[in-house]
């Protein structure tokens, strides 16, 4: 009977090692499995805060850019409304020089009076009268320019019952036009425009229309060759004891321009042979003239004044 138990027992221990061993195992792999459902769970929020994070990310730069979306608008207000002020002063500006602009400021063309019979083909050149805006007043007749001053001035009506001002310019162009007259601008610049000037004492009225001015060509000769000693600009020396005070300029192109004491330009072409030049200038006609020179050293004789070349450099 002893050894049977004893028998059995030995038996029996095994088995009991057996459920242990199995138990334990058992109860690493539920520790195994309750590790791995906190590692997913950790994973889990994990990646819940991260995508929060990126929610609360996307909203911000959703934000952002509505903000400057919103800047952009708030910047484009001004500049659009800038561009709109602009385009709005333009507009006017154009609808004031088109129909509205009473400037003298340009040239205006004199009234040609010489009938068809009458008028040549020099006499058909027109003449001009131009105004600029620093107050110089030129006389443009062919190749001649005659220059002088004005000024414009409102006077008070003095007729009472009229409530409008009369205008008046002075003018002062030596040997053309002198004294003050009433004018009146009218037209505009797609039908063209009238520049009427006054003499209110005598009645009588001077009729011009804005145009562009055209000088008449003059040719230089084909065989025109420079003299390097004539070349240059000449201006009268001190011992000259004259009115005007003349200038000659000579270019090396066959072209010349006489100044007389800055109200007088005439352009010319210009011949020279061994002691005269020959000028060719156009004012209501062609019209050629000589002048006698001769050199004294750096002196030039013209028609009897001597004249000293203006240094290039100055």
């Amino acid at each position: 009977m002893d050894e049977n138990k004893d028998f059995s027992g030995a038996e029996l221990e095994p088995e009991k090692i057996t459920d242990s061993d199995t138990d334990t195992v058992k109860t690493d792999e539920t520790d195994e499995t309750e590790a791995a459902q906190d590692i997913t769970a950790s994973v889990s929020d994990s990646t819940d805060e991260a995508e929060n994070e990126d929610t609360e990310q996307d909203v911000q730069n959703t934000q952002t850019q509505q903000s400057g979306q919103k800047e952009k608008i708030t910047l484009q207000k001004p500049i659009i409304v800038a561009f709109c002020c602009l385009v709005v002063v333009l507009l006017g500006f154009l609808v004031y020089k088109c129909f509205f602009n009473t400037s003298i400021v340009g040239a205006w063309e004199i009234e040609n009076t010489s009938t068809a019979d009458e008028a040549s083909a020099d006499e058909a050149v027109s003449n001009y009268l131009s105004f600029d805006n620093d107050g110089t007043a030129t006389f443009h007749i062919g190749t001649l320019k005659q220059v002088g001053t004005y000024t414009i001035s409102d006077d008070e009506d003095s007729d009472d019952d009229s409530e409008e001002d009369t205008k008046s310019i002075t003018i002062n162009i030596t040997n053309v036009l002198q004294g003050t007259l009433a004018y009146s601008v009218e037209g505009n610049a797609f039908t063209g425009r009238t520049l009427t000037l006054t003499n209110t004492y005598y009645d009588q009225s001077l009729e011009l229309t804005s145009a562009s001015i055209k000088i008449p060509e003059l040719e230089v000769p084909d065989d025109f060759e420079p003299n390097d000693k004539l070349t240059g600009s000449w201006e009268e020396s001190d011992e000259n004891d004259y009115i005007y005070y003349l200038t000659y300029e000579f270019r090396d192109d066959g072209t010349a321009t006489i100044n007389t004491a800055d109200i007088q330009y005439i352009d010319c072409v210009y011949t020279y042979d061994d002691s005269t030049i020959t000028l060719t200038y156009y004012a209501g006609e062609e019209i050629s003239t000589e002048l006698y020179y001769s050199f004294d050293g750096d002196t030039l004789s013209i028609d009897g004044l001597e004249y000293t070349k203006v240094d290039s450099d100055d």
